[in-house]
């Protein structure tokens, strides 16, 4: 009977560990494709408008970029967190975006600024957010776990 019962948790076990790791897997792969998608959508932008970047425009593109790799690398032993943490960056990086908007249109630069590449932000925000859910519940699993 008590080696029905040990067994049935170290299944339990292993198969919290199996859900973690694929949590793991799938948010480390969410912020390695939105690190990607950035690079592409600022060599894409730069490439169409025929730019030579300068330093006020790669700074936020390349901290954004390496934030992303950063996070990614972070999942491992916090998934929720480094997701959320994606998010919240990337929000700031697209109201930094506008800045350049706003000193040439003023007020509706705004605007301006948040709808150019929205096709590419709505993407990041929504990999982001379909990964979140499970990393939640995996790391508030995975708490106890580690003590």
């Amino acid at each position: 009977m008590s080696n029905e019962i040990s067994d049935s948790y170290e299944e339990e076990q292993l198969k919290k560990l199996q859900d973690f790791n694929l949590a793991v897997y799938h948010a480390k792969h969410v912020l390695f494709i939105s690190a990607g998608i950035v690079l592409i959508s600022e060599i894409i932008a730069y490439t169409l408008f025929d730019q030579i970047p300068d330093t006020f425009n790669i700074v936020p593109f390349t901290g954004m970029f390496i934030t992303f790799i950063a996070l990614a690398l972070w999942t491992q032993k916090k998934p929720y967190s480094s997701l959320l943490t994606g998010i919240i960056i990337y929000s700031i990086y697209i109201l930094i975006n506008t800045i350049p908007f706003i000193y040439s249109d003023g007020f509706q630069g705004f605007f301006k600024g948040l709808y150019v590449g929205c096709l590419y932000k709505i993407l990041i925000v929504s990999l982001i957010a379909s990964a979140t859910p499970k990393a939640k519940l995996m790391q508030k699993i995975n708490e106890p776990m580690e003590d």
